[in-house]
């Protein structure tokens, strides 16, 4: 087994293996390109690329066919962004998408993306006899058939890049790279689980490690409990922890309330069957009244966690008889201790994949043939609640698209706390634009 800092070096880095059409993490068997990577990555979801494809349809007036392709998200930040993430797809950074309060989606494209669009027929504006190392930045005059676009591709012969169209008759070049071949293969899930054992097996081997020296060293009962919130996180978890200890000594704990996606409550229950693995139910009481009672949580104010979610699943452990809750948190979602204890209390808070990136946490799933979440294809990472102050506003969106009368009937309990008095209509347009994820405590 490869040592944990080896391992969790690797994740830091994202290649792709052109011949084959995978992308790679670590960049083993792929010198070139291997990119930095500083945040959570993923496979994106079919709903994921869509987006993609529809952003790049706008722009240039091209399909690019992702469909069934393998695409990399890394989530990055960009100022006045709700949400942000570079593409990888095709063994080249295709660009950025941002998602913006005002005015939606945005794609800032590379010239990359510009080569692989040439490939598939696209338009682009000839240029002869310019230096393409001198032109990112530049601004050229040019006379445009159509000032409404705003990209356009230009063939430079050796090179490609795309420049953002100023008015009828300027452009600024963005970006310019050497012209590469288009990869010839599509790649496959199989592919990259086969690719990235060393990886994502790694990772795995350590992770049971971990949970049975936890065991060893802390277990009372000859029992341990696992929070199963219906994420691939979680899901991962307990089959991790089904390997290590065995199905007798597992109990899937999963807090479920009013505020629990119909999808997830499903979910968790075909996982738990799937796994063979005994479920426990937690009820927390009434998320609908807490919010009437204490209004919408925030980033600053999460009183949802330890009411919804910790202290309901502390009590139920307790109940059971069990000392060990092993979580599926990781270092990308919160910077905290792998070994801690809940407080206040004796049960212990372990969390065997905090060095896990999502996408080796999919492939682990992928070849253990365990399913996903559908909300997860949707493109919804947030799976247990339909107002977590960490979605974002697209998410939301969904979400509300999915389930609009768990909305209204939000609307109706904030309604009670607030001074809304009979317009549920903008108590709802405010629920939709996110804005309560940033209420400060006590507002």
């Amino acid at each position: 087994m490869a040592s944990l800092e080896g391992l969790v070096k690797a994740t830091y880095s994202l290649g792709w293996i052109h011949e084959e059409n995978i992308p790679v993490i670590g960049c083993r068997r792929s010198k070139k390109p291997c990119w930095r990577i500083v945040n959570d990555y993923w496979l994106a979801s079919i709903s994921e690329k869509r987006i993609v494809e529809g952003l790049v349809q706008r722009e240039f007036g091209a399909r690019i066919g992702l469909g069934d392709k393998l695409v990399v998200f890394h989530r990055v930040e960009l100022h006045g962004a709700d949400y942000a993430v570079e593409v990888y797809a095709e063994s080249s950074r295709l660009g950025l998408i941002a998602y913006f309060p005002s005015h939606g989606w945005a794609l800032y494209p590379t010239a990359m993306l510009a080569n692989l669009l040439i490939h598939r027929g696209a338009k682009a504006l000839s240029l002869h006899r310019v230096e393409p190392d001198k032109l990112k930045g530049k601004k050229l005059l040019l006379d445009l058939d159509d000032c409404r676009m705003r990209w356009v591709i230009l063939d430079l012969e050796s090179h490609v890049a795309v420049a953002r169209v100023i008015d009828r008759n300027a452009i600024r070049v963005k970006d310019a790279a050497p012209k590469q071949p288009e990869p010839t293969t599509r790649g496959s899930l199989e592919e990259a689980v086969r690719v990235n054992e060393e990886i994502h097996g790694g990772l795995a081997s350590e992770a049971r490690h971990f949970i049975r020296k936890v065991f060893q060293s802390y277990s009372k009962s000859g029992r341990v409990a696992v929070a199963l919130g219906g994420d691939e996180s979680s899901v991962a978890l307990l089959s991790l922890a089904r390997e290590a200890l065995g199905n007798n000594r597992v109990t899937a704990l999963h807090v479920e309330s009013e505020l629990t996606p119909p999808e997830t409550k499903r979910y968790v229950e075909k996982i738990a069957s799937i796994l063979d693995v005994e479920l426990q139910v937690v009820e927390p009481g009434s998320a609908v009244e807490l919010v009437a009672e204490k209004g919408l949580m925030s980033l600053e104010c999460m009183w949802c966690k330890q009411a919804l979610r910790v202290k309901p699943l502390v009590k139920a452990a307790k109940k059971a008889g069990i000392n060990i809750v092993f979580e599926g948190v990781r270092k990308w979602d919160a910077r905290t201790q792998r070994v801690s204890k809940y407080l206040n209390t004796n049960i212990l808070r372990a969390l065997p994949l905090y060095h896990w990136p999502k996408m080796a946490i999919q492939l682990y799933l992928y070849e253990r043939t365990i399913p996903l979440n559908q909300l997860c294809h949707e493109g919804i990472h947030r799976v247990n609640c339909l107002v977590c102050p960490k979605m974002n506003i697209y998410e939301i969106h969904k979400a509300y698209s999915l389930h609009k009368d768990s909305y209204l009937i939000l609307a109706r309990a904030l309604s009670r706390s607030k001074d809304w008095g009979d317009k549920r209509e903008s108590l709802l347009s405010w629920i939709l634009s996110g804005e309560w994820r940033k209420n400060n405590c006590g507002k």
